[in-house]
């Protein structure tokens, strides 16, 4: 879930694979092609960590989609090491929702706004907070594709006649209209 951070652990391994190697001393670095995510520092395996670290807390995502990955390089050795892991990542907590209204073809006014009385298509979006989210501005997030509340719109025009309130589906698009 973007926004969620998560526990994520390096193992090294011996030459052979089937055991751990105890003894790696070694730096390592994390990298991602979210480039967003929150990762770990740069870090230098000790004793203590007996070959195997685990970082709390230590990768967050935050854009949504399938195929972000997190890459662990060990850069000192000869030749370097590299394992890379690939996850999906689902859109974070709500944020915001995006209105657009858009006049039908016909309007008189249409490069202007919305004549009173012509019927118009409003789409809502459904945002989270992550990735390049802007709270001041309300713009970025991810779509939140898994939404599934209900949202009920309202005018200030008491005469403007609106939508009904309208439940987001699985099987409707991002942007359901």
């Amino acid at each position: 879930v973007a926004g969620q951070p998560y526990d994520i652990t390096g193992t090294a391994w011996d030459g052979t694979g089937g055991a751990v190697a105890t003894a790696y001393r070694q730096w390592v670095k994390f990298t991602s092609n979210d480039s967003y995510a929150v990762l770990p520092s740069t870090y230098q395996f000790t004793t203590t960590d007996a070959g195997v670290h685990t970082w709390t807390n230590g990768v967050t995502f935050k854009t949504a989609g399938a195929g972000k990955t997190l890459t662990l390089d060990d850069d000192d050795g000869s030749p370097a090491i590299s394992t890379t892991t690939t996850y999906e990542v689902f859109p974070g907590d709500l944020q915001y929702f995006q209105v657009s209204v858009t006049p039908q073809t016909g309007d008189p006014n249409k490069t202007n706004g919305i004549t009173a009385g012509w019927l118009a298509e409003i789409v809502a979006t459904a945002y989270d907070g992550q990735k390049d989210y802007n709270p001041a501005a309300r713009t970025g997030g991810n779509i939140k594709t898994n939404y599934l509340g209900t949202v009920k719109f309202s005018a200030s025009d008491s005469a403007a006649q609106i939508p009904a309130d309208y439940k987001f589906t699985t099987s409707g698009s991002p942007d359901d209209d």
